[in-house]
């Protein structure tokens, strides 16, 4: 065990609990939306697409459609791929005539409420982040050596059926993260990790998961995030990467990728164009993380609404992870 690096990430831990406040603590930050509520904006096909990717799944997309007033017809059959093209096309259209989508999330207030998750006054998470528990639970016991950093958005709302569970790993009880899950991005996790070699419903030493925003939100509340948002925990996030000194750090998501590399390099950077043609030619980077050189691989988030857009516009295949699949096959190329 390395002493020092235990000691800092127990810091690390502590310094994030004082960071929210238990309820209710909002991150003071500036979100521009004024960009998201131009009549005609030329970039609204893209911007619907980025909102809807912000949802874990589609029932949380159509459910806000229907919050704002926006409905659409389904086939005879309730053909759920045309029940989703129509949604997505109304929302589209919605936005090209003015509509904010944001203002529905926001409320002329920030668009995500962040606090600490605790129950009674006890803290729930005694790691990093929940998603630690998955992969990297314990770290500051033996501080091993991390092959790859997983690098997920934020968390949803963590007041479900998980918190038994986490409460109990926290008790002591030498249990999985999850024995089964619902999750859509969860199970294609599994999938893309087989890639690399790693059967991720076991606990590996060498693997680490974290959100970079390390809030959670209040409420069961989705999409709203913003990569402003999540640069509040940028100063966090290259400690923990400094602590770590992972070989390969895997980022899901466009923002995500953004808020990654900006942090660990302090260089802006924006992707340009298509998110999936540049997927698919990038070049390669490298940031600087404690003594080591890190990789750092810009993926697809793997969630609903993620692969359906790395699909987009690309011939079908029997396999929805197919685009996916290989992506991941070149991290194991450089």
């Amino acid at each position: 065990m390395n002493v020092k690096k235990s000691q800092d990430y127990k810091n690390l831990v502590a310094e994030m609990q004082k960071k929210y406040p238990i309820y209710g603590g909002k991150c003071e930050v500036y979100v521009p939306i004024d960009a998201f509520n131009k009549k005609g904006d030329p970039f609204a096909r893209k911007i619907v697409q980025d909102y809807a990717a912000t949802f874990s799944n589609k029932n949380d997309f159509y459910d806000t459609l229907k919050e704002i007033g926006i409905t659409w017809p389904t086939n005879s059959k309730g053909d759920k791929a045309i029940y989703e093209m129509r949604a997505k096309e109304a929302l589209r259209i919605a936005i090209e005539n003015g509509f904010n989508p944001f203002d529905f999330v926001t409320k002329n207030d920030l668009p995500v409420e962040l606090f600490r998750p605790s129950v009674n006054g006890k803290n729930i998470c005694e790691e990093i982040n929940l998603y630690t528990y998955w992969q990297g639970f314990g770290y500051a016991k033996n501080t091993p050596h991390i092959k790859y950093l997983l690098v997920a958005q934020d968390f949803g709302n963590i007041f479900d059926s998980s918190n038994d569970r986490i409460k109990r790993i926290n008790n002591g009880e030498d249990i999985p993260y999850f024995e089964t899950t619902e999750s859509v991005t969860d199970n294609n996790l599994i999938k893309l990790f087989e890639i690399l070699g790693y059967d991720i419903t076991k606990r590996h030493g060498d693997l680490f998961f974290t959100n970079f925003c390390l809030g959670y939100r209040s409420g069961k509340e989705v999409g709203g995030m913003t990569k402003e948002m999540l640069m509040h925990d940028s100063a966090e996030f290259k400690k923990l990467c400094d602590i770590l000194e992972p070989e390969n750090i895997l980022c899901l998501g466009k923002i995500t990728f953004e808020a990654v590399y900006e942090s660990l390099t302090e260089q802006k950077y924006s992707v340009k164009g298509s998110y999936n043609e540049f997927l698919e030619n990038h070049e390669n980077f490298v940031a600087q993380c404690g003594g080591v050189e890190s990789k750092i691989f810009p993926l697809a988030h793997c969630g609903y609404m993620g692969t359906m857009n790395r699909n987009k516009n690309l011939p079908k295949q029997n396999d929805v992870l197919y685009y996916q699949k290989q992506d991941w096959k070149k991290i194991l190329e450089e």
